[in-house]
């Protein structure tokens, strides 16, 4: 089912954890889902974090700059396989609402990329290990 920005952006943060919800009637190429899907988890990789803004599109912190689309979640073509992969990824994930808070909701905590377990802040991998239990403040 597609929806409209006007439907999208009163979503509260929460409902993006539901990647399912936010499937368009384009979502028909299994391919192009398996691309936005692997692009997800690519982008969480290298994210400091990810984020949904009030307009519902989606963009992304780096350690050296800012990715930016116009692709709306929920609005455009395998959007929610790409929301899955945010998800999927270790970055922390960030919903935006023009009532929300000023620096957004926190839907997915930052989490270790090999168990999964939640990271806390200011926490980074030291001597290439993956796991939290052996990692240190930053």
């Amino acid at each position: 089912m597609s929806r409209g920005y006007r439907e999208l952006n009163v979503l509260p943060p929460a409902a993006f954890l539901e990647p399912a919800d936010f499937a368009t009637s384009y979502d028909h190429q299994p391919d192009y889902a398996a691309r936005q899907h692997a692009l997800g988890v690519l982008t969480s990789l290298q994210a400091v974090s990810v984020s949904i803004s009030c307009s519902g599109t989606w963009g992304a912190t780096l350690s050296n700059g800012v990715v930016t689309s116009s692709e709306g979640i929920g609005y455009h073509a395998h959007t929610a396989d790409l929301l899955r992969g945010f998800l999927d990824g270790p970055a922390p994930v960030i919903v935006h609402r023009w009532d929300g808070p000023a620096g957004g909701t926190v839907i997915k905590p930052r989490t270790c990329p090999k168990c999964g377990k939640a990271v806390a802040p200011g926490i980074q991998v030291f001597n290439g290990e993956d796991c939290p239990q052996v990692w240190q403040r930053a």
